[in-house]
């Protein structure tokens, strides 16, 4: 059962889409017209109001050119922030994730930790270094086979 059987309450969620223009809701979230339509924060519809429970995170979202999420902000209140940025290889997998966290609370920051694929597809998530611009590479050497 809802917090709040009206909705509204801390355990009810509020979430605001990017706008191409100025967002009413979030100044932040308006004026993106490449994120339109897109998550920009989701928090709750209002914080605790129980003395001693801690703030409950306002997460904000940003994303590259590919519309892949690059950075998950997680603000709670004033106490603390842990941003995970995530990136991404020339086929669109997650490739690398960070977490830094500031504040007081927020555990500790997590080093970057990368994902590595085979490059046979039907393979999986085996752990194998290969080159980020493999397609390119590949050509290369087709061309330099003496058979072609």
């Amino acid at each position: 059962m809802p917090s709040d059987t009206s909705g509204g309450g801390a355990g009810d969620t509020e979430t605001v889409y990017y706008t191409a223009d100025a967002n009413p809701l979030v100044a932040a979230c308006g004026n993106r017209p490449e994120w339109a339509n897109l998550t920009c924060q989701v928090s709750p519809a209002a914080q605790p109001t129980t003395s001693g429970l801690p703030n409950l995170p306002v997460t904000t979202y940003a994303y590259d050119d590919y519309l892949n999420v690059v950075a998950k902000t997680e603000t709670y209140g004033t106490t603390g922030t842990r941003v995970t940025t995530t990136g991404y290889d020339g086929d669109e997998r997650q490739a690398t994730q960070t977490i830094t966290v500031t504040g007081t609370g927020m555990g500790t920051a997590v080093p970057e930790t990368e994902t590595l694929y085979n490059p046979d597809r039907r393979a999986g998530h085996l752990p194998r270094r290969r080159p980020r611009h493999r397609h390119h590479q590949l050509r290369q050497c087709r061309q330099s086979r003496p058979d072609d």
